[in-house]
């Protein structure tokens, strides 16, 4: 393998793992006092997200988890309702790896010969954004709302990477006073 193949190969590695990693935000009503929230439970649109049923029970599972180790229980009439929103986006990524190669030759004068070469690689990627909003049941407003952007892969859909990707995303509810 020469050296513009291995330079390829080692900046295309360093991306794709750059990438895996989950960008998480969140915001949520100052005003609101999350303490008094010990219930939650999913709704009908949450249960229905448009994601096959594997990687749906993996969601529903993964914020089950969460809120439970929170102190919070899942109940038919809860006091939050949890929201989900799911998109994909088909992206491109361009890199760029050049190559220098020059020589010279003489004793006293130099004289110098050289080219380079740039070898340009796209890749199409997928990016997906889970939203996770927390609705107050009694009053119908939006009290929380986390999302986590990563590029989407067959690992990111096992169990315990959705898993600490929604951990990642709920991280910060409730909030600190």
């Amino acid at each position: 393998m020469n050296l513009l193949k291995k330079l390829s190969v080692l900046v295309l590695g360093t991306i794709a793992l750059s990438c895996s990693s989950i960008k998480t935000t969140y915001d949520y009503d100052r005003a609101v006092d999350f303490v008094r929230y010990k219930t939650y439970g999913f709704t009908q649109e949450a249960r229905a997200i448009p994601v096959n049923e594997l990687v749906s029970k993996r969601v529903l599972s993964g914020i089950r988890k969460s809120m439970e180790g929170k102190g919070l229980r899942e109940s038919d009439n809860p006091d939050l309702l949890v929201d989900l929103g799911i998109k994909t986006e088909t992206k491109q990524q361009t890199t760029a790896t050049s190559a220098n190669f020059s020589g010279f030759y003489g004793r006293r004068w130099s004289v110098g010969t050289g080219f380079s070469s740039t070898q340009f690689n796209t890749t199409d990627y997928t990016e997906g954004t889970l939203v996770i909003s927390l609705v107050d049941a009694a009053t119908q407003a939006l009290v929380w709302v986390g999302q986590g952007t990563s590029t989407v892969t067959e690992k990111t859909t096992q169990q315990h990477k959705l898993e600490a990707g929604i951990e990642k995303i709920l991280k910060r509810f409730p909030p600190k006073k």
